[in-house]
């Protein structure tokens, strides 16, 4: 006899298994990512958070795992964006306050990161890490009277905290409480005397204090513990400056800014000193460097408070990717662009701009790839297509590059007869000298610079090639 067994149990017991199933899954799919994170295969880790993400778009571990994968990709509003959507499912996890707080604060996104931090610490009072992360947020808000609390506080709960104690001197040392900040700074130093953040800090509050040669030896000891340590120079110079010695001064200040380009504030003491000396020309240089450093940082400053109101645009890290370039920062200009395409892979202001970037750099494969891109998108732009055709036999595609370099000769002799304006023949002429036909070249520039004999850039492209014909005789 067999048993009947109702539709409903059935029906309970399918949405059971469905449930046990997919529960699984997560659980598999999320160990997938956290395992690739430890392996540092980042892209593999994005797919399975994603996956976990796709099966449950509520699993605060799955957001929280793609928040781990663009911080570590420097996309750090898609990070924040990751990381608060997983808060919004477990809004009192101190860790994702504690993650989400420390990127904020790297942004300079003030207010947000001390509310995302002081709550870190309200929901986990003993753990001196978020202390610390709180009192270099508050520090970086120039709160100053809650940054030292705070660093008092992991101090407290761990007195051997060497960052905490550095921190609490920078923070008594910018509030002017310079006797406060050397004793931080002796703390330091007594947990471990190669500190050299700790010198340079000791060195530049003895030199508040007009102790000249004692902060001079003091932050001496920090670039050469640290070599690269930026801001030690930058104090080394003030000390030399105070003291009148402005050649000396100069160089240090000079190293700074090889090490820190962005630092305008050397640069401005530089021209100080070189007016001191009576070297007015080079003053002016100096502060008019400065001024660009100072423009570029305010675009910077502009570019990431766009960014941070729209972070799914690719607008604003293109901006950010051109500040970069124009102040020589290549690697960053690259990453910049990178996520602005990430945002919309058809931007293309910024695969133009990331093509030339790659160029420059030196890293023709990835060029290629870009350039690949770009005659997709501009199917008629031949000088693309040379470029590309020229990459390509770089990097050993001689049939791809061939088949390219054809078809930019096919769009450019269409353009010159149907248009036949100078840069038509321009272009032309830059096909036919990529091809290696050069007698048709110089024909084709010869009628480039009859139709427009006032363009500077055509005779240097005729010398051109008319070097390379020699080459070949």
């Amino acid at each position: 006899m067999k048993l009947a067994i109702p539709a409903a149990v059935i029906l309970t017991l399918c949405l059971c298994a469905l449930q046990t199933w997919a529960e699984e899954t997560t659980a598999t799919a999320l160990t997938d990512g956290w395992s690739a994170m430890a392996a540092d295969d980042l892209a593999n880790a994005r797919r399975s958070f994603m996956r976990a993400v796709e099966i449950d778009s509520r699993d605060a571990r799955a957001h929280e795992g793609l928040g781990r994968v663009a911080a570590r990709e420097g996309d750090i509003s898609e990070a924040v964006g990751h990381y608060e959507r997983a808060l919004a499912q477990a809004p009192d996890t101190a860790r994702l306050h504690l993650a989400v707080g420390n990127l904020l604060s790297d942004m300079r996104e003030h207010p947000r990161a001390t509310d995302h931090l002081g709550r870190a610490t309200e929901l986990s009072d003993r753990d001196s890490a978020a202390w610390r992360a709180y009192g270099r947020a508050l520090w970086r808000a120039e709160w100053y009277p809650q940054a030292a609390r705070a660093y008092e506080r992991a101090i407290e709960l761990s007195p051997g905290d060497l960052v905490a104690h550095i921190g609490l001197g920078d923070t008594h040392l910018l509030a002017a409480r310079f006797d406060d900040a050397v004793a931080a700074y002796d703390a330091a130093l007594a947990l471990d005397e190669d500190a050299y953040a700790a010198h340079g800090g000791k060195g530049a509050a003895m030199s508040r204090r007009g102790e000249f040669a004692a902060a001079l030896a003091s932050l001496r000891r920090a670039v050469a513990l640290s070599p690269t340590y930026a801001a030690g120079h930058h104090e080394i110079g003030m000390v030399l400056q105070h003291q009148g010695m402005y050649e000396d001064a100069v160089r240090a200040y000079g190293t700074a800014t090889k090490l820190n380009g962005w630092d305008s504030a050397s640069v401005v003491n530089i021209a100080r000193c070189y007016a001191r000396l009576g070297k007015r020309d080079l003053a002016k240089n100096a502060r008019e460097h400065a001024s660009k450093i100072q423009e570029a940082q305010r675009d910077v400053a502009t570019a990431r408070a766009y960014i941070a109101a729209y972070p799914a645009r690719a607008a604003g890290y293109s901006r950010l990717g051109s500040v970069y370039a124009r102040v020589g920062q290549t690697d960053r200009a690259i990453s910049a662009h990178g996520q602005a395409l990430q945002r919309e892979r058809n931007d293309l202001g910024a695969n133009v701009a990331l093509g030339d970037l790659y160029l420059r750099k030196g890293k023709l494969a990835e060029a290629a790839v870009i350039h690949r891109k770009l005659v997709s998108l501009r199917p008629r732009d031949a000088e693309t297509m040379v470029m590309l055709g020229m990459l390509l036999r770089e990097l050993g595609d001689v049939d791809e590059s061939g088949a390219v370099l054809r078809d930019a000769h096919r769009v450019s002799v269409a353009m010159a007869k149907q248009f036949g304006r100078a840069d038509d023949w321009n272009v032309l002429a830059y096909v036919l000298f990529a091809q290696g036909i050069l007698g048709s070249a110089e024909q084709a520039m010869h009628e480039a610079m009859r139709l427009d004999p006032t363009e500077p850039s055509y005779a240097g492209r005729l010398q051109e090639i008319l070097s390379a014909m020699v080459g070949q005789q």
